[in-house]
């Protein structure tokens, strides 16, 4: 399945003179996971404001499902479920109720489908437990399924992992991917925890005060960010050369200032730096290294520098 669930066309959202979204253009492919990250305001939130139809953009359109508005923009948002910032929860009902008041908003009654959701989000032993009592986590696993009713074709979860404990954010990993290996449901998480969305996403944005960054997928970021040699020399095409002919390496990046990294030969540096300094060129410094995900997002982000 290779057709586009949703795609954005330059949104630009502005509050008071200050643009929160700039020109944002995103396409989701059908049945995948992605992983919508930045920071805090970088305008994850906003976003998923407008494609729910909470929120208007000053400028740009979307498509949903083929869909770019009015009526039939509304008939497809009803294809696609959301968490977005406060959870819409009932405090004084269980949580069965809760979710079976979503049913009557969504025009449907399953019984067996409200047990098979709480059973999802880890939520079948709460019996007469009213929401008010519920832990944070129990919050937004209840919220989530409450995403969940009418079974959506795409689900838009907004910072979903708030709240829970590590126990409870492998559960939910582990839901998300059933939902979307076994009912082929489309998912965009936002978030701004890097290393808890690598162990699920397959797709990644990365978002910036407003602008679009990057988007990449795993294989691409786990390459990005894979073990290293990191070399340090006199002469980059010398040695560059060197690591062609002699050790027959093709994965490397070689950069003018000197510096190069060498993802083939990872457990032998000691051969690397053999054969570059029998053929002459002078090393100042080699290391096996990897770049961590926080670090990648850092550079990313211009090396953390906030204005």
């Amino acid at each position: 399945m290779n057709e586009y669930i949703l795609q954005t066309h330059n949104i630009s959202k502005e509050y008071n003179g200050v643009k929160t979204l700039d020109d944002v253009s995103v396409s989701i492919r059908a049945g995948r996971l992605y992983g919508f990250i930045g920071q805090n305001g970088a305008g994850k939130t906003t976003l998923f404001r407008i494609i729910a139809g909470l929120s208007c953009p000053t400028s740009g359109r979307l498509s949903l499902f083929g869909a770019s508005g009015g009526k039939e923009l509304a008939a497809a948002r009803r294809r696609m479920g959301s968490l977005i910032e406060t959870p819409a929860l009932y405090p004084d009902m269980t949580a069965y109720e809760n979710l079976e008041i979503h049913q009557v908003r969504a025009k449907t009654k399953d019984r067996r489908a409200i047990n098979e959701t709480l059973e999802l989000v880890s939520l079948t032993d709460t019996g007469k437990k009213r929401a008010k009592d519920f832990s944070l986590g129990m919050k937004q696993r209840l919220a989530i399924g409450a995403a969940l009713v009418g079974d959506p074709e795409f689900l838009l979860l907004d910072e979903p992992i708030n709240g829970l404990d590590p126990l409870g954010i492998a559960e939910m990993r582990e839901a998300l991917r059933r939902l979307c290996s076994e009912r082929k449901m489309t998912i965009l998480i936002s978030s701004h925890l890097l290393p808890e969305l690598y162990q699920l996403a397959s797709n990644y944005i990365f978002i910036d005060r407003g602008r679009i960054l990057e988007e990449t997928t795993l294989s691409r970021l786990c390459e990005k960010c894979a073990r290293h040699i990191s070399i340090t020399v006199n002469d980059t095409a010398l040695a560059a050369s060197v690591l062609e002919r002699d050790l027959g390496a093709s994965n490397f990046k070689a950069a003018p200032d000197g510096t190069i990294e060498l993802f083939d030969f990872v457990d032998r540096p000691e051969a690397v730096s053999k054969a570059l300094v029998e053929r002459g060129v002078a090393l100042s410094r080699i290391s096996a290294e990897s770049e961590s995900l926080e670090s990648y997002f850092i550079n990313l982000i211009g090396g953390g520098e906030r204005g």
